[in-house]
């Protein structure tokens, strides 16, 4: 388990008389304490001006009373450093690191606010992993090799699947044009790709229940014919891909997991090359300690909404690695999934491309669509959530999916937030 250090903890303090709660879910930061002798707090309706000894800070954690819509400001002096719009209790406000004596925080709307903690904190997770999936048949075009400064490691889905009987079928021309793009862009740089393969779907039922289960029911017999390993190999080590990876949504029965287990015990055996799978947090308790040991973990914390309707808010991030850290998952395994895509208010059936939107979203997490107003995660709730994985020591962020980012070279753009943020949390 990699550390992940906070270098300088700045100050610790509890407003308004009250007794405070654990700002970190975990326990898997090392902080230094320094002494706060020399800081003043003045409180001022909606803003909390500090002063204290001129120092290096980027980040301020933020713990409310309540549930409460709000949108907090963060200045340096005159210079507003941090600024969005949420719907938590906990609040993980990350910029990029400033050297200064003072910090004003600013609230739009009167807030219960518990305590407050400003840090400069670093990590030393030099491996930390930007991966994100490539839909097979949307990578056409001209690909910026800039997203692969930031990128190390892409799951291409969409072009290898296999049936009920075991049959491993490949759509070789999506996958070939696809594989060639991404190479082409790519050049001499150290990004892994991998081979995602999709087994059967569902063959119906009354209830979601019944959908799963006959999902789970096809899968297992799929894992029974022993040339399916074979073929999976085969099919990896013709292309060069780095590794196998699963997208196995939602076996909900133990057994169906135990089935899973056996298969990936096999496929192991066959290969010396990197297995993954993408799993949920509400189904973390279930999965089978083969799944658990897989060398990555592409954690999905996306389509879900808030109280407020935000799809995917910080929250979720929270929530994600409160479900690791729960069930003693090895945190380095994982990746913290994060959508490139809205979601409507009203949790309907749309899922608009933040590429789409990312010019009239302007940094606010909300647009009108043509199917009503959508939520998305824009640049600072992405940096946010970045720095929260290095915080935690996760194994790196996810991304569904590649080509719905903005252009590389824009302010706009998802990728390059990331970028700067591991650039500027890394030591």
């Amino acid at each position: 388990m990699r550390s992940v250090i906070c270098k300088i903890l700045i100050f610790f303090v509890g407003i308004l008389n009250s007794v405070g709660i654990p700002l970190y879910p975990a326990e898997k930061d090392v902080c230094n304490m320094v002494s706060s002798n020399s800081f003043n707090i003045i409180q001022n309706g909606k803003e909390y001006d500090y002063y204290f000894d001129e120092c290096e800070i980027n980040t301020a954690e933020i713990a409310f009373k309540d549930e409460n819509e709000n949108t907090v400001e963060i200045y340096s002096g005159n210079k507003l450093i941090y600024r969005r719009t949420g719907t938590e209790v906990y609040r993980f406000c990350a910029f990029e690191t400033v050297k200064t004596g003072s910090l004003k925080i600013r609230f739009e709307k009167e807030a219960a606010v518990k305590d407050i903690k400003l840090s400069c904190r670093k990590s030393n997770n030099k491996d930390f992993r930007i991966t994100a999936y490539a839909v097979a048949n949307s990578v056409n075009g001209e690909i910026d090799p800039a997203y692969f400064d930031v990128v190390t490691d892409v799951i291409l889905i969409g072009a290898v699947t296999f049936n009920e009987k075991g049959e491993l079928n490949a759509d070789k021309a999506v996958l070939e044009n696809a594989l060639s793009r991404l190479r082409s862009a790519i050049g001499d740089r150290d990004v892994k790709i991998y081979m995602n393969v999709l087994g059967p779907g569902s063959a119906g039922g009354e209830t979601w229940d019944d959908q799963m289960h006959s999902l789970a029911d096809r899968h297992t017999a799929a894992f029974k014919n022993n040339g399916l390993v074979t073929a999976m190999v085969g099919l990896c080590d013709e292309y060069g891909f780095d590794g196998i990876f699963f997208d196995y949504e939602y076996p909900l029965r133990s057994s169906d997991y135990r089935q899973f287990g056996k298969f990936l015990k096999k496929l192991d055996k066959a290969t010396d090359k990197k297995l993954g799978a993408a799993i949920s947090a509400w189904n973390i308790p279930s999965i089978c300690e083969e799944v658990r040991n897989l060398d990555m973990l592409e954690l999905m914390m996306y389509d879900s909404f808030d109280s407020a309707g935000h799809h995917s808010s910080f929250t979720t991030a929270v929530d994600g690695f409160t479900a690791i850290r729960n069930d003693f998952i090895d945190t380095e395994r994982v990746d913290l999934g994060v959508p490139f895509y809205g979601r409507p208010a009203d949790r309907g059936g749309y899922w608009p491309s933040y590429r789409q939107y990312a010019d009239v979203l302007n940094g606010i997490d909300s647009a009108d669509t043509e199917q009503g107003k959508a939520y998305f995660n824009c640049v600072q709730t992405i940096y946010d959530k970045t720095a929260y994985a290095l915080s935690r020591g996760l194994g790196g962020m996810m991304v569904w999916h590649f080509t719905c980012d903005a252009d590389m070279n824009s302010p706009a753009s998802l990728f390059a937030a990331m970028g700067r943020c591991v650039r500027d949390r890394t030591e």
